[in-house]
């Protein structure tokens, strides 16, 4: 699963899973194999009222959901 929530009337909380090359755990690995000039990634997180997306910066996210809203 690469995300879940949770809600009440007055709060969202939102589970999303990282990629892999940015926990912790992989960052010692990775530093070590970045060539001269290359950073590492950054995890880019867009919330908008009608649109969830996560991604590594500078390329497609991984998750992009459209959000369906209801008004009563």
């Amino acid at each position: 699963m690469i995300y879940e929530w949770d809600q009440s009337l007055e709060e969202v909380f939102i589970y999303i899973k990282a990629p892999d090359c940015v926990l912790e755990k992989n960052l010692k690995e990775l530093k070590k194999n970045l060539k001269p000039g290359e950073k590492l990634p950054k995890v880019e997180v867009n919330f908008k009222p009608d649109l969830v997306s996560v991604g590594l910066k500078d390329l497609p996210p991984y998750l992009n959901v459209s959000l369906y809203l209801k008004y009563f």
